[in-house]
């Protein structure tokens, strides 16, 4: 915990090699270095004693790991200043806090998307689809939690994050994606004739918009698809996928 200080609540920290450009090896010699020599107290100290690729630090910086050593944004500042200085074979021209630029706040968005990117999950406990409600709204979309209260049948407009993407061989061309939205996530069934006409709409899809209607009714609802429409979502799923 930073300076020594117990951890506020309980959570669930991830191991270090969990994140996308972290190998189990890099993540050993963090561990091992600061157990044998005492904690990282800057930057500069991490940099000065792990000899790791410029990319595994910044992935470290993105994701929240350092933030016990300073923000985010005037990290990635510094470990730009301190890589230059590596290459070029001299001692960084800048102090660690003196002389670094002010730097404008990193804003909540941008850390959600660099967390979501290097951790597959973000601490902001915010969803993806959080960021785009107001449209959501605009368009008429009802959220998928209140689709388990909706009658089986009733024509619907809803929206997810595709967090899943199945055609098997033997659903005779149906596909089968799963929609979420927070904690809740629902099975949206695309037929043969939907498919084809949003074959490249449902190929790229990171978040949808859904016509369609109702099948089955609370825990077991279905989605079925008549007309899709594209998404932009901040960030996208790395869940199950077809090829």
């Amino acid at each position: 915990a930073p300076n020594g200080q117990p951890p506020l609540g309980k959570g669930v920290r991830p191991p270090l090699s969990a994140l996308s450009g972290v190998s189990e090896e890099a993540a050993r010699q963090i561990v091992l270095e600061r157990l044998s020599n005492g904690p990282f107290v800057s930057l500069d100290d991490l940099y000065g004693r792990l000899a790791l690729p410029r990319e595994t630090f910044e992935t470290l910086l993105r994701s929240g790991a350092l933030d016990a050593l300073g923000s985010r944004r005037e990290g990635i500042y510094r470990l730009g200043v301190l890589a230059g200085a590596l290459e070029s074979g001299s001692k960084p021209l800048l102090s660690p806090v003196a002389d670094a630029p002010a730097l404008p706040r990193l804003p909540v968005r941008e850390r959600f998307v660099w967390e979501f990117e290097v951790a597959r999950f973000s601490s902001l406990e915010m969803h993806p689809l959080d960021f785009v409600r107001d449209r959501l709204r605009e368009l008429g979309v009802t959220p998928l939690v209140r689709l388990r209260k909706t009658s089986r049948g009733t024509p619907v407009r809803s929206a997810g994050l595709v967090v899943g993407k199945q055609k098997p061989p033997t659903a005779k061309g149906h596909a089968f994606f799963v929609l979420e939205d927070g904690p809740t996530r629902v099975q949206l069934v695309i037929s043969p004739v939907v498919w084809e006409a949003s074959r490249e709409v449902l190929r790229d899809a990171v978040a949808l918009v859904v016509d369609g209607s109702l099948e089955g009714a609370g825990e077991h609802a279905v989605l079925k698809a008549e007309r899709v429409y594209p998404l932009a979502a901040p960030a996208c799923s790395r869940g199950y996928h077809f090829g």
